[in-house]
C-alpha cells in the first residue's frame, strides 16, 4: 500500500515543480489587473513611485488594509547584533501579510512604515517579549493599545516574496534589463533598478524577494546595506 502513495507524492511534487515557471508565463500574467502586476511601477512628475496600488511615501497603513484586507500583523524588527539600548536607532516598523493573491500568484507582503527613532523607542516600551527570527533579528509584537494611530502611518518601502521563483530571463522579460547585477553570493544575485527604486533578489537556495523603495532612497535603503557605493549603479 505504501508504493502507490509514494508514487502519488512524487507525481504531485513534479507537478508543483513544473508549475512554478508557468505562474509567471504570459498566459497567466496577462490575466492580472494592472494593480496586481509587481513589475508595473508608475513614477509621477515628483519622482514618487506607485506599485501594487500603493504609493511609497504617500499611502498609509489604512490604504494598505483597504487594498489587501485588514488581517495583518504590525511589529518592530531589530537587526541582529544591536546592543541593548540602541534598538530604536536600528529598528524597522513593519506590517506583514503572510499571504496575498496577485492574480493566480500567492505571495508574502511586508510594508515598512516610516517612523522616527523617537516613535520606535516609545513603541518598544509598549512591546512584548522579543521573538528570535531565523536571520538573527528580533521581532517585537505590538499590543492593540500601541496601534491607535497605526492607520495614519506612511508606507516607506514594500517587500514582496512570491511563492514561485523567477530566473534571469523572466526577470528581464517582466522588469526589463537591470542597471547592474550584484552577485552577493554564488547562489544569490541582486538585480538593481535605481530609477524604479527596485531590487530583485534571486536566491537559488531560498525565496526570491522584490524590494521596492522610493528612487531617492535607493542608496540608503538598498545600496548601503549591501555595502555598495552609489557609483555602482551610475
Amino acid at each position: 500500500m505504501k508504493t502507490p502513495l509514494l508514487v502519488l507524492v512524487a507525481a504531485l511534487a513534479l507537478i508543483v515543480l513544473l508549475a512554478l515557471p508557468v505562474l509567471f508565463s504570459d498566459s497567466v500574467t496577462q490575466q492580472m489587473r494592472p494593480e496586481e502586476m509587481p513589475w508595473r511601477i508608475e513614477r509621477d512628475e515628483k519622482g514618487e513611485t506607485r506599485v501594487l496600488g500603493i504609493s511609497l511615501g504617500r499611502s498609509t497603513l489604512k490604504d494598505v488594509k483597504a487594498r489587501f484586507g485588514g488581517e495583518l500583523e504590525v511589529a518592530i524588527v531589530v537587526a541582529r547584533g544591536i546592543e541593548p539600548g540602541k534598538e530604536a536607532e536600528n529598528a524597522a516598523l513593519e506590517g506583514y501579510y503572510e499571504r496575498i493573491m496577485l492574480g493566480q500568484i500567492s505571495a508574502r507582503l511586508v510594508v515598512t512604515l516610516a517612523a522616527s527613532a523617537k516613535t520606535l523607542a516609545a513603541l518598544l516600551n509598549q512591546a512584548g517579549k522579543a521573538e528570535a527570527l531565523g536571520s538573527g533579528s528580533r521581532k517585537y509584537a505590538l499590543p492593540a493599545g500601541a496601534l491607535t494611530d497605526a492607520d495614519r502611518w506612511i508606507v516607506a518601502a514594500i517587500t514582496l516574496i512570491p511563492s514561485a521563483s523567477l530566473d534571469e530571463t523572466q526577470v528581464e522579460r517582466l522588469f526589463g534589463a537591470p542597471a547592474r547585477v550584484y552577485a552577493a553570493e554564488a547562489t544569490l544575485k541582486h538585480y538593481l533598478y535605481p530609477e524604479r527604486g527596485l531590487d530583485i533578489v534571486l536566491d537559488e537556495k531560498g525565496k526570491d524577494i522584490f524590494q521596492y523603495v522610493a528612487p531617492s532612497a535607493f542608496e540608503t535603503r538598498i545600496l548601503r546595506p549591501l555595502n555598495l557605493p552609489s557609483s555602482f549603479v551610475e
